[in-house]
């Protein structure tokens, strides 16, 4: 298992270069242009990659699209959402270096993000993003605003300050009413390994992968922190 987001797109590739699909974890690489090249990969060799958001299939959540689909809220207005957790300097802590790709947008953040392309289901318009910097030079907390063509927006928040409680929550205002969810669910991966099986596509595959990329980058560099989004060095052989 490597859980070093600067890493998961090298061994994603030897992954698929090897034969096998991937299930890979969030986020899916350090930049598009690596996820680019992870899924030209797993096209080349006729594999599948699957970034690994377990919550989309989680009944909850599964539930929400569904009454997203059927109007009970009408016109999505406005998508309210953080994830926070505190995250201790350790040495060995991840999360918190630039090297290994640390950072809670990418780890904590990301969620949220997907939040929004999943259920908003726009292009953006425009990012607009404030961060708080950790000692160790990585995003410690961020505040993200998305415009989506067509009026609807979304308000992002996200901390791993170590004095932070874990608290996870998604809002939706609608024209017609809103939907509340204070949990982030997780679920077994039981879908995922059976749509390999019979080759169901997936809705944490392909286009929304890069979509998730595209507004990762954007994020960091409306913040400044675009150099936070850069490859790493390969890993020795």
């Amino acid at each position: 298992v490597v859980r070093q987001p600067a890493l998961h797109a090298e061994w994603s590739i030897r992954a698929v270069d090897a034969g096998k699909h991937v299930l890979c974890e969030k986020p899916f690489a350090m930049h598009r242009g690596e996820a680019e090249q992870v899924l030209a990969a797993a096209d080349r060799a006729g594999r599948r990659v699957i970034e690994a958001f377990h919550y989309r299939y989680h009944p909850m959540f599964m539930t929400l699209l569904d009454w997203l689909e059927e109007g009970r809220v009408g016109e999505i207005r406005k998508l309210i959402s953080h994830f926070n957790t505190g995250i201790r300097d350790e040495p060995d802590e991840i999360r918190r270096r630039v090297e290994s790709g640390g950072g809670a947008m990418m780890d904590l953040g990301c969620y949220p993000l997907n939040w929004a392309l999943q259920t908003i289901g726009r292009p953006i318009s425009n990012i607009d993003a404030q961060a708080t910097l950790a000692d160790t030079g990585v995003d410690e907390a961020m505040e993200v605003q998305i415009d989506f063509e067509g009026g609807a927006s979304a308000e992002l928040h996200t901390s791993m300050h170590e004095d932070e409680k874990f608290s996870a929550a998604l809002q939706i205002d609608g024209s017609e009413g809103s939907i509340r969810s204070s949990c982030a669910p997780a679920a077994a991966v039981d879908l995922q390994v059976a749509a390999l099986r019979d080759g169901r596509p997936l809705p944490t595959e392909g286009d929304i992968i890069l979509e998730q990329q595209a507004a990762l980058d954007e994020v960091y560099a409306a913040a400044g922190l675009a150099h936070l989004r850069r490859s790493m060095p390969p890993a020795p052989s």
